[in-house]
C-alpha cells in the first residue's frame, strides 16, 4: 500500500491514507483530495514502503 511522508517532518514513520483518514476524523475522500493537494505542492511525498 502507498504511503505518504512529511519530509520536513518526518519522524521515522509514512502514514497510510487510512491512518490520515482516522487520525484526522475525515473521510477518506477528503483526505485524499488534502493529501493530493499537499503532494503537488511538494510539502510531502507518496512512495511504496515496505
Amino acid at each position: 500500500m502507498s504511503k505518504y511522508e512529511v519530509s520536513t517532518l518526518k519522524k521515522g514513520r509514512s502514514l497510510t491514507l487510512r491512518e490520515i483518514s482516522e487520525t484526522l476524523e475525515l473521510t477518506k475522500t477528503t483526505a485524499f483530495r488534502l493529501v493530493n493537494t499537499l503532494e503537488d505542492m511538494d510539502y510531502i511525498k507518496k512512495g511504496r514502503f515496505n
